[in-house]
């Protein structure tokens, strides 16, 4: 369980134990040909609402290899990647009090 863990702990985890979190290595390939097929024709982006630590899920993301499809490049910044990674202390959560149905409307609001 991820619960109060922070980013050293994903860093310690050996790499099927990563996988594990995913559901283990069958289940992450599957997860990992959904998102290429799903982000590429149409151009979506993918956002992570969690309970954990945003640079916790980040590290555990870039572990598995599934990062790529949950950041964007930053508008302002052209050499920046953004994380889609909503954590528990993300500027959004706290500005919409932790309400999903609200923190969907944000960023709908932030990327029309």
């Amino acid at each position: 369980q991820l619960r109060n863990k922070g980013e050293m702990f994903v860093e310690n985890l050996t790499a099927f134990k990563q996988k594990l979190f995913f559901g283990g290595p069958e289940r992450l390939q599957m997860l990992s040909a959904w998102l290429e097929y799903a982000a590429h024709p149409a151009g979506a982006e993918f956002y992570i609402f969690c309970d954990e630590q945003s640079k916790m899920v980040v590290s555990l993301l870039s572990k598995v290899d599934l990062l790529k499809y949950f950041v964007s490049i930053n508008p302002l910044q052209p050499t920046k990647l953004v994380s889609h990674v909503i954590g528990y202390e993300h500027k959004i959560r706290k500005e919409c009090e932790g309400k999903r149905h609200l923190m969907l409307l944000r960023l709908l609001q932030l990327t029309n």
